[in-house]
């Protein structure tokens, strides 16, 4: 993840990181004026959250990033996350939709925080170049009604049947309770990925995927 931070061109605060970390990085760290510290791997192992870490921590600034909601959305597709919790979700989601150039991602304020830890080690590392959102969902597609927004809900048309808008919402609602009822109405199109098989339901990441997937083709 701290190699995907130095090659999105996001300037990290400071790196902490062994001495060979260090040596193998020193041309880019020294190139890019970033401050860092080495430290052994004792030390590392203190002040990562993770069991095992890999040689290196960085601190990196939040971006301060808000939408305005009477700006219109510029060309592509978008993600619309509705009230999601699970962190590893919300982290796999972002890596997916970088994955397929999506254009940006909006979230409800309930939605899981995007600066958890599980979420920002989720993303492998597309947190550092998806623009994420959190805006009230109604008023945003209210004032973008000239694109086509897609509610995956069940009961929906099947995806494989749908002429996708290159232009579009992809809504995507909480892990149990799906996409509140306001925000469904707003919504142009209810897809749904059909089953073949015997499982009780499809992961959210994992549909997010697919359908993104299917939108692209």
């Amino acid at each position: 993840m701290v190699s995907e931070l130095l090659l999105s061109g996001k300037k990290a605060e400071h790196i902490y990181a062994l001495d060979s970390w260090v040596e193998n990085h020193y041309k880019t760290l020294t190139d890019n004026l970033i401050p860092h510290t080495i430290i052994d791997s004792e030390i590392l192992e203190k002040i990562s959250t993770l069991h095992s870490p890999n040689q290196t921590v960085a601190i990196v600034a939040k971006d301060n990033v808000e939408w305005n909601l009477k700006e219109k959305l510029g060309n592509g597709i978008f993600l619309v996350l509705d009230n999601l919790q699970d962190p590893g979700n919300l982290g796999a989601i972002i890596r997916t939709a970088d994955w397929f150039g999506v254009s940006g991602i909006f979230c409800s304020p309930e939605t899981a925080d995007v600066y958890n830890p599980k979420v920002v080690q989720a993303t492998m590392g597309s947190i550092f170049r998806m623009p994420f959102y959190y805006v009230n969902l109604e008023v945003l597609l209210l004032n973008n009604t000239h694109y086509v927004s897609y509610a995956a809900a069940l009961g929906g048309n099947n995806v494989y049947e749908v002429n996708f808008s290159s232009n579009a919402l992809l809504i995507i609602g909480n892990e149990s309770k799906g996409i509140s009822e306001k925000l469904l109405n707003l919504c142009s199109h209810k897809i749904a990925i059909p089953k073949f098989g015997n499982a009780e339901s499809l992961n959210a990441a994992v549909a997010c995927g697919v359908l993104l997937g299917l939108m692209k083709r």
